[in-house]
This record gives C-alpha cells, structure tokens and sequence, in this order.
C-alpha cells in the first residue's frame, strides 16, 4: 500500500509540491493570524489544513483529468 502511494507522489512531483508548500504556507499564515487565545499546536494544525485545503483545491483539476 505504501509503495503505491509513494509511487504515485513520484508520479506527479508537481502536484505533491504544490500539495505541500500550501500546507507548509498556511501553518506558518496560521501562526500570525489565527486569534492569539488558542495555543500554537491547534494555529498550527489549523492553518495546515486550510493550506492542505487550499493545496487541493488549486490541483483539483489536475487531478480529476
């Protein structure tokens, strides 16, 4: 199962880039304005998914042929 998945990022490195420098981007947008009260873990977590999220939606047609 593994070596699929990874079989597949190999297959499209530009596609996985793009996947992950949004995630990596929204943590780091997730720390500076996500509001101050929550801790840093969940600014973290938050703004990678939003990245992820992002990520997906810019590569979606891509994806889908």
């Amino acid at each position: 199962m593994t070596t699929r998945i990874i079989e597949i990022l190999r297959r499209y490195p530009l596609i996985t880039g793009t996947i992950v420098a949004c995630t990596i981007v929204g943590s780091v947008i997730g720390l500076f304005f996500l509001p101050t009260e929550w801790a840093m873990a969940r600014k973290v977590a938050g703004g990678a998914i939003g990245g992820a999220g992002c990520g997906l939606i810019v590569t979606a047609p891509r994806i889908l042929g």
